[in-house]
């Protein structure tokens, strides 16, 4: 295995019994502050990709002062944050300018600084910068070869994506950080695709491919959604990807997607939340609770409005506007979220609950019962 794979595995386990570890205060009657921030920073983007959720329209393009982005670095590490996610919201790369000295602060405060960009606007400088700062991870968005990928984000947005891609690992070369990865869109034009993306990642030497769920937000992008007949072909393809994962030393997370149950309930995931899957009777009632991330993760939007989970969306319950990160943690919106949580009560966005936070959750119930 690749060294920087290695090195990759060692931290993420130290990450994971770490936030295990500060679920475990809460299981005792305690509190903790927030494991991961995740960030969006901008609304804008420099694609109309299909499957979007911007695809419902965007209402809302203010974004967080320069001033304030910048304290918000300040009041994660003085809370005690181990994570710093910028994703989107839109393409954080449009903003450069202001999340350089952002990204720059993470990784001063020592914090694990993961990046998701649709790979379009990675030059050979920002490319340079991630690799000097030593950032943990870049993720860049890719759904197929170019005909397919380029159904989903548009004409010639694969050639771009992959341009970027290829400007990233040049210029890290031999060296261990960034991991450099894609996130995967799980669509029935993309399904057959899985291996041949793996395939391609390889060749060039990347680490890291992980699928992402589709979610529908509207009636136009349910001819991307996988039918009945695709869910019966998945497994095999997703075992020959696994097999081309293991050749090359690529870190994949397609075993999750091995459950027929997970992908057949992906829009009603309210019948998993509920089911017998999360339930471990030998532990605590915290454990058995419908999910952790309101007690580990706090998420902020482009213009300060701030909630639980990456799935919430626009339910928001707070704003950074006028509050500190500490004080909207610690206020009675997240108070009243978890207690619901704990009870086993669902929010609206449960439904749509995305597979990858809830095998992290189940990860992290088998951590807790280790401890």
């Amino acid at each position: 295995m690749k060294s920087r794979i290695t090195e990759e595995i060692i931290l993420r386990q130290k990450l994971d019994k770490q936030r295990a570890i500060r679920l475990n205060n809460w299981a005792q009657g305690n509190s903790a502050g927030p494991f991961k921030v995740i960030y969006f920073p901008t609304n804008y983007c420099n694609l109309r990709c299909n499957i979007c959720w911007q695809r419902q329209g965007v209402h809302d393009y203010s974004e967080l002062s320069v001033q304030r982005q910048m304290q918000l670095v300040d009041e994660a590490f003085q809370l005690g944050v181990k994570e710093f996610v910028i994703g989107g919201g839109g393409e954080p790369l449009l903003k450069w300018h202001i999340i350089q000295p952002m990204l720059k602060k993470i990784k001063e405060y020592n914090m694990y600084g993961l990046l998701f960009t649709n790979g379009t606007l990675i030059t050979p400088e920002i490319a340079s910068f991630l690799v000097e700062i030593k950032w943990n991870k870049v993720l860049i968005s890719l759904d197929g070869t170019e005909n397919v990928n380029d159904q989903v984000r548009g004409k010639d947005a694969y050639n771009k994506i992959i341009n970027g891609l290829d400007n990233i690992l040049t210029a890290r070369d031999n060296r261990n950080k960034p991991i450099i990865g894609i996130g995967y869109a799980l669509t029935r034009q993309g399904m057959s695709d899985i291996p041949n993306v793996m395939r391609i990642l390889g060749e060039k030497d990347g680490d890291q491919l992980n699928l992402i769920r589709l979610v529908v937000y509207n009636f136009s992008q349910r001819k991307f959604a996988l039918n009945k007949e695709d869910l019966r072909s998945l497994t095999k393809i997703l075992m020959n990807a696994l097999i081309i994962a293991n050749n090359y030393g690529i870190v994949t997370n397609l075993r999750d997607y091995l459950d027929p149950e997970l992908i057949q309930n992906s829009e009603n995931f309210e019948k998993i939340l509920l089911g017998n899957k999360i339930e471990l009777i030998e532990m605590p009632s915290f454990w058995n609770a419908l999910c952790f991330e309101p007690f580990t993760n706090i998420v902020i939007h482009s213009d300060g409005n701030v909630g639980p989970c990456c799935m919430s969306g626009n339910t928001t319950i707070a704003s950074l506007k006028k509050r500190t990160l500490g004080d909207i943690w610690a206020g009675e919106e997240f108070t009243k979220l978890r207690n619901g949580i704990k009870n086993r009560e669902l929010e609206s966005y449960c439904n749509i609950c995305d597979i990858n936070v809830f095998q992290d959750n189940q990860h992290l119930r088998e951590e807790g019962s280790r401890l």
